[in-house]
C-alpha cells in the first residue's frame, strides 16, 4: 500500500504506536513486490548489508523475492487473516510467526564478545 496507509496503520496498531520502530517506509516506486531487485534497491536506500534487513510480509511470493535479494524474511500468518495456519511447505522455508509479537530481531552487534 502507500507510504501514507502504512504509516496510519503502523501509528495506530493494537500495541500503540510502533512508528519509532521502522527506519523507512517504501512502496510500488521502488519496483514491483514480487522482484528481487526491489528488494536490493530497498536496501542500498537504507545503506545496510541485505541481510541487516528484516522483510516482513503475509505473502509468500514476496518474501521469496526478498530472500532471493539477500534479506532476512519472517511470515506472518495471522491467525484472524489465516485461520487454517500455513506450515510446512506452505511457508516455503521462511520462519512462521503469528503476531508481530513472536518476532525477534537481532540487532548488528547483540553477540559481540
Amino acid at each position: 500500500g502507500s507510504v501514507a496507509a502504512q504509516k496510519l496503520f503502523f501509528g495506530n496498531s493494537d500495541a500503540g504506536d510502533l512508528l519509532p520502530l521502522f527506519s523507512a517506509f517504501f512502496d510500488t516506486e521502488v519496483g514491483g513486490k514480487r522482484e528481487a531487485a526491489s528488494y536490493a534497491r530497498i536496501a542500498e536506500a537504507l545503506g545496510r548489508a541485505a541481510g541487516d534487513n528484516v522483510f516482513l510480509s503475509d505473502v509468500v511470493a514476496e518474501l521469496d523475492a526478498a530472500r532471493d535479494a539477500g534479506l532476512r524474511t519472517v511470515l506472518v500468518d495471522r491467525r484472524e487473516d489465516y485461520p487454517q495456519p500455513r506450515t510446512g511447505s506452505a511457508c516455503n522455508g521462511h520462519p512462521r510467526v503469528e503476531s508481530f509479537a513472536e518476532i525477534e530481531i537481532e540487532r548488528p552487534g547483540d553477540h559481540a564478545p
